[in-house]
């Protein structure tokens, strides 16, 4: 079912994107930089180094999979192991197919491994691709308010926060207005509604659990960006930012390919720094990115499934 949802015709348009995507890429490498020029700095990183990295990187990923089963913990309670390699293997196919194909794989895995339906795995990856949004976009308000002085994102910053509790409360209130209604339009606002988190306290660890595994995933990526260029730390936490904002936006190549390099010299052409600068430093963390999704999906495969599958709504 799987490979019959992501290779269609509908889907073709996507493929033959991302490898123009690819193609441009593989030339801009070749002819800004050089592929032995690019890869070199990876035999000057010390082993505890990159020991640590990966173990940030790794936590973030534990921590994705631990905002899951707090999420459904009602329908996922009792298979952590289950979750993880849920999460495991939609991040690397997430990773890895063009134009957010890979984002199918959530719900397409929650129904076969716990019984959820697609409405309801659907509602749930929304809500996190949401947080995530809302997180990074915390962070660059921060790096705005560091950088540029100004006195309104003090006055911005809080506002951004309190819109969690804000979204909270909204959807206690529309819970409690279509309830008043009946009928099938009713009826199926609700249901969304109803796989939102319930409590106070699971919306705020959710984005609790979002804050941290982002922290420790652009605190690796950072230091992967300030090893293979001459960045100072500011620019080169601006631009893994920008650079992982397109994870969580609709445009993405094949592996992402074309559409992460581009997005972190979005963000950095425009304060004057070389091409050939970014692209090295991107395209080396895109790698680090790759081979730890291609470690852990392999990873994934290797943990014991054990699904409470039931059939939810």
């Amino acid at each position: 079912m799987w490979v019959r949802t992501v290779f269609t015709y509908r889907t073709l348009g996507h493929w033959i994107l991302g490898t123009i995507l690819l193609i441009w890429l593989l030339i801009m490498v070749h002819y800004n930089i050089g592929w032995n020029k690019l890869l070199i700095p990876w035999y000057t990183i010390e082993p505890k180094r990159i020991i640590l990295l990966l173990i940030l990187t790794i936590s973030s990923y534990v921590l994705r999979a631990i905002r899951i089963y707090d999420y459904s913990y009602t329908l996922l309670r009792g298979s952590f192991n289950t979750t993880l390699r849920l999460s495991l293997l939609h991040n690397f196919l997430n990773n890895f197919l063009p134009m957010r194909l890979g984002e199918l794989a959530y719900p397409i895995l929650m129904q076969r491994y716990f019984g959820q339906s697609y409405m309801a795995g659907g509602v749930t990856l929304v809500w996190i691709r949401l947080l995530d949004l809302h997180f990074l976009g915390l962070l660059t308000l921060i790096f705005l308010y560091v950088t540029q002085d100004l006195s309104i994102w003090l006055w911005v910053i809080p506002i951004w926060l309190a819109l969690i509790p804000i979204l909270y409360w909204w959807h206690k209130a529309m819970q409690k207005w279509i309830g008043k209604y009946h009928g099938s339009i009713a009826n199926f606002f609700g249901k969304i509604l109803s796989h939102i988190p319930d409590t106070v306290g699971q919306f705020m660890r959710i984005w609790l659990w979002t804050a941290l595994s982002w922290i420790c995933k652009l605190s690796a990526f950072t230091a992967i960006v300030m090893h293979f260029s001459d960045l100072d730390l500011g620019l080169a936490a601006l631009g893994t930012l920008g650079a992982e904002l397109s994870s969580v936006l609709p445009i993405h190549g094949i592996a992402g390919a074309g559409t992460y390099e581009l997005a972190m010299s979005a963000v950095l052409l425009p304060l004057g720094l070389e091409v050939a600068n970014i692209l090295r430093a991107a395209v080396n963390l895109h790698l680090y990115l790759l081979g730890v999704s291609l470690l852990l999906g392999g990873l994934g495969l290797l943990l014991p499934s054990q699904s409470n599958k039931i059939n939810v709504n």
